[in-house]
């Protein structure tokens, strides 16, 4: 059934002629319209999931790496007592048994 689709939407100078068209058409058109854009909103909903979980990854690193520096730090605190201390102990040991 044939179907104007300027008159279907707004009103418009009949004098100019009548855009005619299928109502399949349409419906196919619109279909592919609608089809489209849901295809182009699930791309974009899995590429913002991907990047929330490549940011997830990324908080992950950082938080191992700054454990890492705490350990070091740590270790390194260690190793600072050790050589600052233990020769003053071995120092007043010896003294102590002289």
């Amino acid at each position: 059934m044939p179907i104007c689709s300027l008159c279907a939407v707004t009103d418009h100078n009949k004098a100019d002629g009548h855009d005619i068209r299928n109502i399949n058409d349409v419906y196919l058109e619109n279909k592919r319209l609608v089809g489209t854009f849901f295809y182009t909103l699930m791309l974009m909903m899995m590429m913002m999931m991907m990047m929330m979980m490549m940011m997830m990854m990324m908080m992950v690193m950082m938080m191992m790496m700054m454990m890492m520096m705490m350990m070091m730090m740590m270790t390194m605190m260690m190793m600072k007592t050790i050589i600052l201390y233990v020769p003053f102990l071995i120092i007043k040991r010896s003294s102590l048994l002289l």
